[in-house]
C-alpha cells in the first residue's frame, strides 16, 4: 500500500487490497453497502470539491448492495468489477465506468410513476456496462414484471436531474419475462431487445380479460426495432414489427360507453411505422343487445395483414394503411349478413383508418382503396327465394363510417365517387337465367357496364 498526504480535505491511497471489508457510501441519493470478502482497488481519491474517486474496483464474494433513498431501485451484485467511480456528494452525482458483474438481482419499485421534482435531483452517468445473470424484478401499482437476463450491454445510462433515464446502445437477452397488470398477463419464452436494432421475442402470449370481455394473442415469433429511450418514458417507438402466425381471439360484449375522463385517457402513446402479420388466425365475436357480428379470418398458406403509420393516443387509434390478403374470411354483421369468401381470395386496400371517440360515442372512418373477392359468401344467403350467385365482385373508393353505413341515402351521397367492377355472377328465376362477366356500375356516371 502506498499513501500520499494532499492538500486539506483530499486523500490519495493506491495499490488498495482488503478482506471482509464493509464499504458504506452514500451521497444523499443512493447507498452503497457491502461486507465484501475481497476488495481491490488501483486508487482511491477525493479531491477538495468534495468528489470522490475510485479507480480499478473489484468486489469477490458477498453481494453489494446498492439502493436509493426511496427505495426504488435496489440491486444486489456479485463479482463486481468497475473501472473507475466518482461520486460528488453536494452536487448528488455518481458516474462510473466499466462496470461488469456475473450475478446480479435487481429490484425497481414505482420508477415511473410520476412525482414532484426534485431541486437536487444529481445525476447518474454509467458508462461500458456488461452484466451477465441478471434477475430483474419491476412493480408498481399497475402490475410487475420478472425476467431473467443472460446478457446486458450498453455503452451508457444515465439520468440526468429529474429527466427519464437514457440509454445508448443498449443490448439486452434474456428468456422467461412474464407481466402482469391490472385484468391482463403476458409471457415470453425468449427475448432480445437492442437499441435501434433487431429485435424479437419468441412465445409471447399476452392475454386481457374483463367480465365477459377476452383479448388474447399467440405467437411463436415477433420480430422489430425499438428506440430503447422512448419505452423509457411511456411513448414507445417501434419499426418493421413482424408477427409469425398468431392466434387471436376476440370476444366484445357492447356495453355502455365509460365517460370521457382523463382517468379513462391511454396512460401511454405508441407508434409503430409498419406492421406486417403473416398467416393469421383471427376470431372475433361482438354481442350487442341479443345480436351477434363475427369477423374470422383463417389460417392459410401466404395470407397477410399489413399495414403503415400506426398510431394509438389520446386522440384515439389512427392507420395510415392497412392491407389483407386471404383465402378465406367472412364477416356477419348483426343482420346476418355476411361478406368474405371462402377457399377464394380476399383482398382489402384500407387507407386512413381512424378510430376514436366523440360527445362521448365511438366514430370510425376509413377510405376502401379496393376489396375484391373471389367465390364470395352470399350477401343474401339465409334469405327466401334466393337465387343470386356471384363468383367475383370487385368495388373501390368508397368511404365508410360509423355514421352512414346504416344510412344507404347517405352511403350513397358519400361515394359520389364509388365504382363495383369485374363482377360475374347470375341469377335464376322458375322461367330464366341471367349470366353476366365482368360487370361494373359507376357511381358517379349512374352507369352499368358489362
Amino acid at each position: 500500500k502506498t499513501a500520499k498526504k494532499s492538500k486539506e480535505g483530499s486523500f490519495d491511497v493506491k495499490n488498495i487490497l482488503g478482506s471482509n471489508t464493509n464499504l458504506i457510501l452514500n451521497n444523499g441519493i443512493t447507498t452503497i453497502n457491502s461486507s465484501v470478502a475481497t476488495l481491490k482497488a488501483n486508487a482511491f481519491t477525493k479531491i477538495n470539491n468534495g468528489a470522490a474517486k475510485a479507480e480499478g474496483l473489484h468486489f469477490l464474494g458477498n453481494k453489494l448492495s446498492i439502493e436509493n433513498d426511496k427505495k426504488e431501485i435496489k440491486a444486489s451484485v456479485d463479482h463486481i468489477d468497475v473501472d473507475s467511480m466518482i461520486l460528488k456528494d453536494e452536487a448528488r452525482n455518481i458516474s462510473a465506468d466499466g462496470v461488469r458483474w456475473n450475478d446480479a438481482d435487481i429490484n425497481i419499485n414505482d420508477l415511473l410513476k410520476s412525482e414532484k421534482a426534485l431541486d437536487n435531483a444529481g445525476t447518474l452517468v454509467v458508462k461500458n456496462i456488461e452484466g451477465n445473470k441478471t434477475k430483474v424484478k419491476m412493480v408498481n401499482n399497475k402490475g410487475s414484471l420478472h425476467a431473467e437476463v443472460d446478457v446486458i450491454k450498453a455503452n451508457s445510462i444515465s439520468k440526468i436531474g429529474n429527466a427519464h433515464f437514457k440509454t445508448a446502445d443498449l443490448y439486452i437477452k434474456g428468456h422467461d419475462m412474464a407481466m402482469e397488470g391490472i385484468n391482463q398477463q403476458s409471457s415470453v419464452e425468449a427475448f432480445q431487445v437492442a437499441q435501434n436494432s433487431p429485435s424479437f421475442l419468441s412465445n409471447m402470449q399476452w392475454q386481457q380479460s374483463k367480465g365477459d370481455d377476452l383479448l388474447k394473442i399467440y405467437s411463436p415469433g415477433i420480430k422489430f426495432s425499438a428506440d430503447i429511450n422512448s419505452l423509457l418514458t411511456n411513448d414507445f417507438h417501434l419499426y418493421n414489427v413482424k408477427m409469425e402466425t398468431p392466434d387471436v381471439i376476440v370476444l366484445n360484449h357492447k356495453k355502455q360507453e365509460p365517460e370521457d375522463t382523463a382517468a379513462n385517457k391511454p396512460t401511454i402513446s405508441v407508434t409503430i411505422d409498419s406492421l406486417t402479420i403473416t398467416e393469421p388466425e383471427i376470431h372475433f365475436t361482438g354481442w350487442k343487445s341479443n345480436a351477434v357480428s363475427s369477423l374470422q379470418i383463417a389460417n392459410t398458406k401466404g395470407s397477410a395483414i399489413t399495414a403503415s403509420n400506426i398510431s394509438l393516443n389520446n386522440d384515439g387509434l389512427h392507420f395510415k394503411t392497412l392491407k389483407l390478403n386471404a383465402k378465406t374470411a367472412n364477416f356477419t354483421n348483426a343482420g346476418k349478413q355476411s361478406i368474405g369468401a371462402k377457399e377464394g381470395k380476399v383482398l382489402i386496400d384500407l387507407a386512413d383508418i381512424k378510430i376514436k371517440k366523440e360527445s362521448g360515442k365511438m366514430y370510425w372512418q376509413t377510405q376502401v382503396n379496393n376489396i375484391d373477392l373471389e367465390n364470395p359468401t352470399n350477401l343474401f344467403e339465409g334469405k327466401p327465394n334466393n337465387n343470386l350467385e356471384l363468383t367475383r365482385i370487385s368495388a373501390e373508393n368508397i368511404f365508410l363510417s360509423s355514421t352512414n353505413t346504416n344510412n344507404l341515402t347517405k352511403l350513397l351521397a358519400n361515394n359520389v365517387g364509388a365504382r363495383i367492377h369485374s363482377t360475374t355472377g347470375q341469377y335464376a328465376d322458375s322461367n330464366n337465367i341471367y349470366k353476366w362477366y365482368n360487370a361494373g356500375f359507376d357511381n358517379q356516371q349512374k352507369k352499368i357496364a358489362c
